[in-house]
């Protein structure tokens, strides 16, 4: 698909970045899984097992649809997952940058006001970016049109944007809170990890006394 348009380097060079994007997913994962299993559904399972079990969820389906669409249903495939990516991107890097910004949640590895300035820098960037994207591909799939069904998808589309807007807005003026009173409270007594970390020191410190 990127031979035709850009030759067969840049195909090459796709290639080893979605192999190295594959690479650091499956890592980020195994370890994300590992911790929500083991904290809050404590259930144990070997890194191995649990990587090829999450990457099992992801490349089983894709290799499916690759098989019985072929290339142009793949090309198809690949534009609108990453239209829905770009969707939810907002939700998922604006708190990453709001809680590694807060000393409430991060405490003494907290990043500095430069890194922060940065991080939402290059966040306003990529959102920025991915509306456009959007936008772009909205206006050329022909759905807005001067015809009424083309009108009504063009104020749907705009009622839409401006919710979304609203999401992303929200989410970013929102303050941080830290709340402990569901089931990660019942985990922790004290009322914080940390609290029941020193206790559970205190009383080994105490046992070996």
């Amino acid at each position: 698909m990127l031979r035709s348009v850009l030759g067969h380097a840049a195909e090459v060079v796709f290639a080893l970045a979605l192999l190295a994007s594959g690479q650091s997913s499956t890592m980020t994962g195994t370890y994300a899984g590992q911790f929500v299993m083991e904290g809050f559904v404590e259930l144990r399972m070997k890194p191995i097992y649990r990587a090829i079990f999450t990457r099992s969820l992801a490349i089983v389906p894709s290799l499916a649809c690759a098989l019985i669409a072929g290339e142009k249903g793949s090309e198809q495939l690949i534009v609108f997952s990453s239209v829905v990516l770009s969707f939810q991107l907002p939700f998922a890097l604006l708190p990453l940058v709001k809680f590694v910004g807060s000393s409430k949640v991060m405490g003494e590895l907290v990043l500095g006001r430069r890194g922060v300035l940065l991080a939402w820098c290059i966040s306003l960037v990529v959102i920025a970016a991915n509306l456009y994207l959007v936008l772009l591909l909205v206006m050329e799939s022909g759905a807005v049109t001067a015809t009424l069904s083309g009108v009504l998808a063009g104020l749907g589309f705009l009622v839409a944007t401006l919710l979304y807007i609203s999401g992303i807005v929200f989410l970013a003026l929102r303050p941080i809170s830290q709340n402990l009173t569901g089931p990660i409270g019942e985990r922790f007594p004290c009322g914080s990890p940390e609290k029941e970390m020193d206790m559970s020191t205190e009383s080994f410190e105490m046992t070996q006394l």
